[in-house]
């Protein structure tokens, strides 16, 4: 009895604090900066930016956009956008950005 209550109550929580911190993120405006990245495996690559704080951001945004972003691997560039929080980490909807 005890422990069918200890294990509900434990997923309930789980759920609660999981579900609290994606949608505080999700549409919150973002300005970071960062080394551009290229991560994931062929032919399943992203293009990312690591901040200087080390977190990951998978960058979404048109084929074009994408396509200069991998040219400057390795550029630290300035993003704006809106955060997204995704199963496979945070990703940045860009709305601009800068080379730094």
């Amino acid at each position: 009895m005890v422990r069918t209550w200890a294990v509900t109550t434990i997923l309930v929580l789980g759920i609660a604090f999981s579900s609290c911190s994606a949608s505080r993120a999700d549409g919150a405006p973002i300005d970071t900066k960062g080394r551009v990245v290229v991560i994931g495996n062929e032919p399943f690559t992203s293009v990312a930016v690591e901040a200087l704080d080390g977190t990951v951001y998978r960058l979404e945004a048109d084929a074009a956009v994408l396509q200069k972003l991998r040219s400057i691997q390795g550029k630290i560039i300035q993003v704006v956008g809106r955060l997204r929080t995704e199963p496979q980490g945070p990703a940045v909807v860009v709305e601009s950005y800068d080379v730094q």
